[in-house]
């Protein structure tokens, strides 16, 4: 069974919305459960790109990670992924894929061109697209 990533059309407007209203990457978490290979999203939690090259690149402060995982934890929920906008497809460049390997967490991506999504996760070294089922 392909794992999938659960989402709210509301939710995911606010991020499209975000996404194509700024002219650099945005970025933040998912907040939500995971049960087996299914990963529900209940909660965003947006973080300011503090990357220099922002337009092709995101970064976040540290603080505001660690204050997404309390926020997560006073919610009763995880923080199990992580998202942003790229200037392109929404598929993971070099930096995400290295990211990966440290953040072993769902990468939704979306496009700021087209407003299109995709999400991955890296299991054992290797990716693999979530299928992306809205609610």
């Amino acid at each position: 069974m392909r794992s999938r990533l659960r989402i709210s059309s509301r939710i995911l407007r606010e991020i499209v919305h975000d996404s194509l209203a700024e002219d650099r990457e945005v970025c933040g978490f998912l907040l939500g459960v995971v049960d087996n290979d299914d990963f529900k999203v209940v909660e965003l939690y947006k973080v300011e790109n503090v990357s220099a090259v922002s337009q092709a690149r995101f970064e976040m402060d540290p603080r505001r990670v660690y204050e997404a995982h309390k926020y997560a934890e006073r919610l009763g929920l995880e923080v199990i992924g992580i998202y942003h906008s790229h200037p392109g497809p929404p598929t993971p460049s070099i930096v995400d894929l290295e990211g990966m390997k440290h953040w072993p967490l769902v990468w939704l991506i979306l496009s700021s061109i087209d407003g299109s999504i995709a999400a991955y996760v890296m299991k054992d070294g290797s990716i693999r697209e979530l299928e992306v089922l809205l609610e």
